[in-house]
């Protein structure tokens, strides 16, 4: 079964694979908080209590049919994900590894129609909580260990590299292992403002 994927204006569509292994994430880590500000619609791609929904899956699941030119990304420091969105609307779509060989995608809530009762039809309710001390207000959400879902990517890195998989990806060329979009990369002030704008909320 596909699951439709589309950014706010529909310039960009596609597809996710539901039978895919997947785990649904709530994060609340600052540069998560901080890239929906940079994006300009917090109220929106945010929950109330500052997380973002995510889909964790193998990048050769996710299909996009129209608009792939538009797709862009940044990244707010030198070591962390790439974080794509769709430059036509500024819709947060994916985070994936800096590298092609990483072969994972985290889809992100907004492209995916946001968190409710048809995502949770589809591959059930968010079970994982990350940065919970992030997250605004008490009691914070249930802190749950990631050691589990971290070797399954791992493993599933592994298998995509035996298998080629890894090279079925909309957000890398194949050919030469870059991003198919050129990363924007935040200057350090850009990302300490940004940081803070999130922590007021």
């Amino acid at each position: 079964m596909l699951y439709p994927l589309s950014c706010r204006c529909g310039a960009v569509r596609g597809t996710v694979e539901t039978a895919a292994p997947h785990e649904r994430i709530v994060c609340y880590c600052a540069d998560c908080q901080a890239y929906a500000h940079l994006l300009g619609r917090p109220a929106e791609d945010l929950d109330a209590r500052g997380g973002t929904h995510a889909l964790l899956t193998v990048p050769s699941a996710i299909r996009i049919e129209t608009g792939a030119e538009r797709l862009a990304c940044v990244r707010m420091t030198g070591r962390g994900p790439i974080r794509w969105y769709a430059a036509c609307c500024d819709t947060p779509v994916a985070n994936t590894g800096p590298v092609m060989e990483a072969a994972y995608a985290s889809l992100l809530g907004p492209v995916l129609g946001g968190a409710g009762p048809a995502l949770d039809a589809a591959f059930g309710p968010a079970r994982l909580f990350g940065f919970v001390h992030n997250a605004r207000g008490e009691p914070k959400p249930p802190r749950t260990p990631f050691l589990g879902v971290y070797l399954r990517v791992v493993a599933r890195s592994l298998r995509a590299r035996f298998d080629g998989s890894y090279r079925r990806t909309p957000f890398f060329d194949p050919a030469t292992g870059r991003p198919r979009a050129e990363p924007r990369r935040l200057a350090p002030e850009e990302r300490a403002r940004l940081v803070a704008a999130a922590a007021q909320g």
